[in-house]
């Protein structure tokens, strides 16, 4: 085989080479082709933070000063309010036991206006008594008794304790408690015609009823009844029976006479 000079192709190779040539140009891949441009493409999607300016720190720093400034100021309100909470609970406990101890002393010494205001009624219950064993004068005596009854009126008086005005009055189961009833013309059914034993009230509480007589309305009177007789009327009136003959002895007697 000279130099300069190719073999002979084959049919094969010849069609080969033929349908290559036919065949347009391979572009070149995206991936090289996106060398430098696709570099520029990522960095822009992903720009760097600039650094802080000195300014921005500044304000920064102001800011969470006075956050912080915020924070101790309500810390220190809060505490001032929560010992505000515990002395008022302390104040409302001693208000509790000091409430508590002047109802017990209020409640032991509530008498105690009463007897000093009937200390004086003993006392001259004393003297009666003492005047009575010396002089032996009923007069003065009971005039004495008389004076310490009212004095001791007064007393209930002043102290809003007042007798139950009960004679004459309807009787008032609420005030009254019967003790009998009694038929009386004078006065209407169910009025208090007696007083046995006067009855007191507190205010507008009872104390005590008063033990009342009350009246009560008379019975209705019925007529006399007749006993029919089989004897014959006499001389006497209707009903009743004949004299009886005078005997053999009584008339020898009066013609003796």
């Amino acid at each position: 085989m000279e130099k300069g000079k190719h073999p002979p192709q084959s049919n094969t190779e010849k069609h080969a080479s033929d349908q290559n040539a036919a065949l347009p140009p391979e572009e070149p891949s995206l991936q090289g082709a996106a060398g430098p441009a696709g570099e520029g493409m990522s960095e822009a999607a992903s720009p760097q933070t600039p650094p802080p300016t000195a300014e921005e720190l500044e304000r920064l720093r102001r800011e969470l000063a006075a956050a912080q400034e915020a924070r101790c100021r309500a810390e220190a309100e809060l505490a001032a309010a929560h010992e505000a909470k515990l002395r008022a609970l302390a104040e409302l406990e001693n208000v509790r036991r000091r409430s508590a101890r002047q109802m017990e002393e209020e409640r032991r010494y509530a008498f105690f206006p009463l007897m000093r205001d009937i200390l004086p009624v003993l006392d001259n219950l004393r003297r009666a008594v003492d005047s009575a064993q010396k002089n032996q004068d009923l007069a003065s005596l009971t005039a004495g008794v008389q004076l310490v009854c009212k004095q001791l009126q007064e007393v209930l008086q002043r102290h809003h304790c007042v007798e139950i005005e009960a004679l004459g009055a309807p009787f008032d189961p609420n005030l009254h408690h019967a003790v009998s009833q009694v038929a009386a013309s004078d006065h209407p059914a169910g009025t208090v015609v007696e007083v046995a034993q006067p009855g007191f009230r507190l205010h507008d509480r009872v104390v005590r009823p008063s033990l009342v007589v009350v009246a009560a309305a008379p019975a209705a009177s019925e007529p006399p009844s007749q006993e029919k007789t089989d004897h014959p009327p006499g001389n006497g009136s209707p009903g009743q029976a004949a004299p009886c003959p005078p005997s053999d002895a009584s008339s020898q007697t009066q013609s003796e006479k």
